[in-house]
């Protein structure tokens, strides 16, 4: 999300030329997304709640935690039910939570705590700091945890100030590691240097500690980084990031990782075009993922053109499955969106974020899914 973030801001383009997009030309690509939409996966799609943020959905308790901006321009963290029911504030003025912003939950595969990204205490340049301390940016935030009830916070990391940050933090199904993107210097890349960092996750006498904490910077460039999760039996880790010499922290792709070979497997393989948010169905077979795949224009000066996508565990079989950007579609939204993070259900269906408005974030959709079109069914 910092390179979304960072782009509307600068309104760069996010869009290549005439390069090839996962094998295809973009007028290829164009054409191939647009046609069998008879044929689309996508059943339904509600909006939840108007106003919302970073989602992840718990399969134990079946609740969907969320961060959404408050009328103090902060960031905090909700629970509510599937159906978009029985909000309630997590850390609005609760005792020893943050007191800035905090966002970017994850559940822990128990259901009985939620790891979250908060802003520290650094002041730097006021309102501007606390602008990028956004959840979505992950600068100048650590890592916390706290209780499902919002009743006890405890931090997990106290980075320098004004150099680190975190992005993007997810247990492992078996609840025992800890992933995440943590940022190391201002310099290096355009976003700064960041890390993927892994670590074991227990309690030692009632409080959370992070121990055997390993850090990785694949690639030929070391640059930036953004985590997504573990595969479910915990050999490997998703992620996306600019990994290759020359490609832009815009276009960066969505990677697998071998944690023992250090073996990377790119599934995306395209240079030119912006991949990221990629999460990993309940069955460990399909990834959903938002791309800026096949377009070459940007909307307006605000808003990326880019769409949820669903690919198979080993990157083939692409296609898409969103049409917020594109008039005509039922779930079209006037004036351009770009859709973020995303969480599957334990049901299959999708939880996600669709930024709307880039000073006071966007809503929140459930996407309802049908049968799996088949391989020759408008893949890539």
């Amino acid at each position: 999300m910092i390179r979304r973030l960072v782009a509307l801001i600068a309104f760069a383009s996010l869009t290549g030329g005439a390069a090839l997009v996962n094998g295809q030309r973009p007028e290829e690509a164009n054409a191939d997304a647009g046609r069998d939409r008879r044929d689309r996966e996508v059943v339904r799609i509600t909006t939840l709640k108007e106003d919302g943020g970073r989602v992840d959905w718990s399969h134990r308790n079946n609740l969907i935690a969320f961060d959404r901006l408050g009328k103090d321009d902060f960031l905090d963290v909700y629970t509510m039910r599937p159906d978009g029911s029985d909000e309630r504030c997590l850390t609005c003025d609760k005792p020893g939570a943050p007191s800035k912003h905090m966002g970017n939950p994850a559940w822990h595969p128990s259901g009985e705590y939620i790891v979250f990204q908060a802003q520290n205490t650094f002041r730097g340049l006021g309102k501007i700091t606390d602008y990028f301390a956004n959840s979505g940016a992950g600068v100048n935030n650590d890592l916390w945890v706290m209780d499902a009830n919002g009743t006890r916070f405890w931090p997990l990391t106290k980075l320098e100030p004004r150099v680190g940050g975190v992005l993007h933090p997810h247990f492992s199904h078996d609840g025992r590691r800890l992933f995440w993107a943590q940022k190391i210097a201002i310099g290096g890349g355009k976003y700064g240097t960041w890390t993927l960092r892994v670590a074991d996750f227990s309690f030692v006498d009632g409080t959370p500690r992070l121990t055997n904490e390993r850090v990785m910077q694949p690639g030929h460039q070391k640059k930036m980084y953004e985590s997504d999760e573990f595969t479910q039996d915990g050999r490997q880790i998703l992620f996306s990031g600019n990994l290759e010499r020359r490609q832009a922290e815009k276009n960066a792709d969505i990677y697998l990782m071998d944690l023992e070979t250090q073996r990377l497997t790119n599934l995306t393989n395209s240079q030119d075009q912006g991949d990221e948010h990629a999460h990993i169905s309940p069955d460990g077979r399909t990834i959903v993922w938002t791309t800026s795949t096949g377009q070459r224009e940007k909307l307006n000066e605000m808003h990326p053109v880019i769409d949820f996508w669903l690919m198979n565990i080993d990157g083939s079989n692409k296609r898409r499955l969103t049409y917020f950007n594109e008039p005509g579609q039922p779930e079209y939204i006037k004036g351009g969106v770009a859709p973020a993070d995303n969480s599957w259900g334990p049901d299959g269906r999708i939880v996600a974020y669709v930024l709307t408005n880039v000073k006071r974030g966007g809503k929140i959709v459930m996407i309802e899914l049908g049968k799996p079109r088949s391989p020759d069914s408008g893949s890539r």
